[in-house]
């Protein structure tokens, strides 16, 4: 058997849907699992675009950035939402890859696809679950954390320390719960498309003051240094998700320098943006986790966390059309760095 014979009996054989195209997208070859997933056989596919499959649930910006990619002889890669030719709605992960000749031409297109229909129902049934718990829980939550300001404002009128220590440790909890249910939340919005930004324009060096200061004031293990940039930066952003962002990264910043004293947090204009960096010298990360710390639901081996914190801040700024990095390495510390686009047009602050 050739190596070409090899390669088509693995081609024709495996589960993934494999299709080729020419440089104009018409179909030239589609195997056994294209037919299967599709419903279309070969002799309906030949001479046809992968059109006939299309959902008309992706935006027209999704398409061309798939054929700039592959134009310029890069790979393409995303989930799809495709049709079958009954109408049912099928989800691959798919690739498309383009082919040069001797030349160094392209001249056709493979497309290789993984049915992940299963885990995207699953996912959809995990952030049903996640919205419909945390608006379940904000009730009774904000009727606890009333509950606890009363009693601390009762303990302090009898002047019980002890019983004082002990409202104000039940208090911090329930903050912590609320903050949980509150990532819950962002992260059920996100994955919907109700993930929606209130702009307004503020000073950023304001803000980031405001929002150290607030959590310097319940922290004691560290000092928070705030090193500002003296040109007034003006931006047009969601205020209460910015400080939200900066809030995120401060918070780990200590938590994750349990052994050091203090963070500091930069504010510097580069090139009519606003970059905000946050430095710790704790533990560190390690290179091959610095973009997927990023993902949903993704945490390194030990941590504690839940994978939310940082994805809902790549998500905030992503929609500010800013960005989101890290610099680090293990045992050496960490830095965060943010940035915004400042204000074209500013009005009266």
């Amino acid at each position: 058997m050739t190596d070409l014979e090899i390669f088509k009996t693995v081609v024709e054989q495996t589960t993934d849907g494999v299709f080729i195209t020419d440089k104009q997208g018409i179909i030239e070859y589609v195997n056994p699992a294209f037919e299967q997933l599709t419903g279309f056989s070969e002799n309906e596919a030949l001479g046809k675009t992968p059109n006939i499959i299309k959902s008309g649930l992706h935006k027209a910006s999704y398409y061309k950035k798939l054929w700039t990619a592959i134009t310029s002889g890069k790979s393409f890669r995303g989930v799809f939402i495709n049709k079958k030719k009954n109408g049912e709605l099928f989800y691959t992960d798919h690739s498309i890859t383009p082919i040069r000749n001797e030349k160094g031409e392209i001249f056709k297109y493979v497309g290789m696809w993984k049915d992940v229909g299963e885990r995207v129902i699953k996912d959809q049934r995990k952030d049903e679950f996640i919205s419909t718990t945390g608006h379940e829980l904000k009730t009774p939550l904000t009727v606890l954390k009333l509950l606890v300001d009363i009693l601390t404002n009762k303990i302090k009128k009898d002047k019980s320390i002890e019983a004082l220590t002990y409202a104000n440790k039940m208090d911090q909890q329930i903050n912590k719960i609320t903050s949980l249910l509150n990532d819950l939340l962002d992260i059920s919005k996100i994955r919907s498309g109700r993930f929606e930004m209130q702009y307004e324009y503020f000073s950023i060096s304001d803000l980031i003051e405001e929002t150290a200061d607030n959590i310097q004031s319940i922290t004691a293990s560290h000092k928070i240094i705030f090193k500002n940039d003296p040109e007034k930066m003006i931006v047009l952003a969601d205020k209460t998700r910015i400080s939200q962002v900066v809030t995120n990264l401060l918070n780990n910043a200590i938590k994750y320098s349990r052994d050091k004293d203090k963070i500091e947090i930069t504010l510097k204009m580069k090139n009519k943006i606003a970059v905000v960096t946050v430095q710790d010298w704790g533990v560190g990360i390690e290179k091959e986790y610095h973009k997927k710390i990023f993902e949903r639901y993704f945490s390194i081996n030990g941590s504690t966390g839940l994978g939310m914190g940082l994805y809902i801040c790549s998500q905030i700024i992503k929609k500010h059309r800013g960005k989101i990095w890290v610099k680090s390495s293990k045992g050496k510390g960490s830095c965060f760095y943010f940035s915004l686009p400042l204000a074209k047009k500013t009005k009266a602050i």
